[in-house]
């Protein structure tokens, strides 16, 4: 069972994905001929953006198995190191809410 607090948890992290991956696959597409590093910023997210909608959808829905919120989270939690290096404070509050989520996850049922 998904708890109360997790799921604020990640409503507010997908929140905050949903726009900023919109923002970040905005302001680098055109730019890969330029600089290729842009087709990879793309493609990260990219793959938040689909991960974040999918995640919406089950948190809407109430799904109660864990399976895939630990995948997301998992997923996710590179991807934050990254941010962290390339954004600074918006990754590491990613990588903080993440592991926050790991942690509520674990929670007794």
């Amino acid at each position: 069972m998904v708890s109360r607090l997790n799921r604020i948890l990640q409503g507010v992290r997908d929140a905050i994905l949903l726009v900023s991956s919109v923002l970040i696959m905005g302001s680098s597409y055109g730019k890969w001929v330029v600089e290729p590093a842009h087709y990879v910023l793309f493609g990260l997210a990219a793959i938040l953006f689909s991960l974040t909608a999918i995640n919406i959808i089950l948190l809407l829905r109430k799904i109660e198995r864990k399976g895939y919120f630990y995948f997301n989270t998992i997923v996710q939690l590179p991807i934050s190191f990254i941010l962290a290096g390339l954004l600074g404070l918006i990754g590491i509050v990613f990588l903080i809410i993440n592991l926050g989520i790991l942690l509520t996850l674990r929670g007794r049922e």
